[in-house]
């Protein structure tokens, strides 16, 4: 049945297929539009594949295959091919960005025995109401109508413009500005300003359009968004910070401009926080009258079931994390030296916060597993001793599981890890009733011989890892 099912990288000549899909989709959040596909394309292999009439979205996510709920004429046959897709692929069946509404609905599918999901508040999608950002009426919008005021009296009376060619020169002057102003932005913010860059030279291409703040000529702000509905999305709002109130200005200027053209919008989306807290304080500064809340669902996890009994490895002990692990987990998961050999950065994950403390890490630990996405042991030299390591069983594909185990540095040379693995082998198989994998760098020759000795064979290599099965 599957066959029926191809999957396509997407591309400027995609937009005008997918729109009309993306125009009837009732889902009101940011992640089905066009203008997502278009930002996250490369960084997250958008994929598409369209079949009676419906469309579903495959793409890369924190290192998993995952696909978007279908969208069109007949979602539930689509369900059923992909996860048809799914297990021809040895792939695990994972939904991203699954509105609340559709959650509950998916045990109603005959192939569905477990539903286990995740919810970040950081992937919630902020709403406004047009009319409020229109006009700021009232107390709560004193602030805004004061920025605004005070950029006329210092500017004059606000120039916007729709973007076209011979406004792109102008506007990639200010963001050399802008980055001046961002010196210390991360690599992701960095890479998001290339991605504006990149629209506004491709607005046409992917059936978006944007606005410009202009002050004596000079761009000092730019937006960029689309319409769906009655819903306006707004992928990218950047203003000038020398320039004061230019960023109310250019919010209330460029709804103004565009509930002209679409008469029809009532609400305004203007994405997530992402886990920045000061882009958190921003959008709720304006006051929304609510949140668009998505989920990671994932279908017939095997680990949803896994229990977390306590297991002698000989010598060191596999158990439950408790909240007194916080701190030494924290200090594990943090370490750079360790992170670099076990080859995850939590700094370059984008389902990651960006504002951590010694919470965060329990916190996704619990919540993954809650998810089913991964089971994480703690590793003790007896019961009632703090956490020297961590086990970790994750990336499920199909029958198969990676498994993972770091040792804080102090602990290292004694056999712990030797021991832990072992267990760790036995646990997938025998518990789970999972084949068992592990990788490690080329040159992290302690976590070759930790592998090796646990029973797993060398299957294979390339210029980064040696992969075991």
């Amino acid at each position: 049945m599957s066959d029926k099912l191809v999957f396509k990288q997407f591309s400027f000549s995609d937009a005008s297929e997918l729109f009309p899909f993306v125009e009837r989709s009732t889902f009101l959040c940011c992640d089905i539009s066009i203008g997502f596909f278009a930002i996250w394309r490369d960084r997250l292999n958008i994929h598409n594949a369209i079949w009676n009439d419906t469309c579903v979205i495959r793409q890369n996510y924190a290192g998993l295959t995952v696909f978007s709920y279908p969208f069109g004429k007949d979602p539930d046959g689509m369900m059923q091919l992909v996860y048809d897709y799914a297990l021809e692929n040895n792939l695990s069946f994972r939904l991203f960005s699954v509105p609340a509404a559709l959650l509950d609905g998916l045990k109603k599918y005959p192939f569905v025995k477990t539903v286990s999901s995740s919810y970040n508040i950081t992937w919630s999608d902020y709403i406004y109401d047009c009319e409020d950002i229109m006009h700021f009426k009232g107390k709560k919008f004193n602030g805004q109508r004061n920025h605004i005021n005070k950029f006329k009296r210092l500017y004059g009376e606000p120039v916007l413009k729709r973007i076209e060619g011979e406004d792109i020169p102008k506007i990639l002057l200010m963001m050399e500005e802008y980055d001046l102003e961002h010196k210390d932005a991360k690599s992701m913010e960095k890479e998001e300003e290339e991605t504006s860059k990149f629209l506004l030279k491709h607005l046409d291409d992917f059936a978006l359009f944007g606005y410009c703040l202009f002050v004596g000529g000079r761009a000092v702000g730019f937006m960029i968004g689309e319409v769906i509905g009655e819903m306006l999305i707004i992928h990218v709002e950047k203003a000038l910070r020398s320039y004061e109130g230019a960023y109310p200005t250019l919010f209330q200027s460029s709804v103004r401009a565009i509930k002209k053209r679409f008469e029809n919008i009532k609400i305004i989306n203007r994405e997530d926080d992402g886990g920045d807290l000061g882009l958190r304080t921003s959008k709720q500064q304006y006051h929304p009258v609510g949140r668009v809340h998505k989920y990671m669902a994932f279908i017939n996890s095997p680990l949803f079931y896994a229990k977390l009994t306590p297991i002698d490895c000989g010598g060191v002990f596999m158990s439950a994390m408790k909240e007194t692990d916080k701190l030494a987990y924290y200090q594990l998961c943090t370490d750079e030296e360790l992170n670099r050999l076990w080859g995850y950065d939590y700094k370059k994950d984008p389902s990651f916060p960006k504002e951590i403390d010694e919470n965060t890490f329990y916190e996704v630990a619990l919540n993954d597993k809650k998810a089913g996405e991964s089971v994480s042991f703690a590793l003790r030299t007896s019961l009632f001793e703090e956490l020297i390591g961590e086990v970790i069983f994750w990336n499920i594909r199909g029958d198969r599981v990676e498994i993972g185990c770091r040792i804080v540095k102090e602990m290292q040379g004694r056999g712990y890890g030797k021991a832990a693995f072992r267990a760790a082998v036995s646990y997938a198989k025998n518990v789970l009733k999972l084949r068992p994998e592990a990788k490690c760098f080329i040159e992290n020759v302690s976590s070759f011989k930790m592998i090796s000795a646990s029973g797993l064979k060398l299957t294979g290599q390339d210029e980064t890892y040696y992969y075991f099965s």
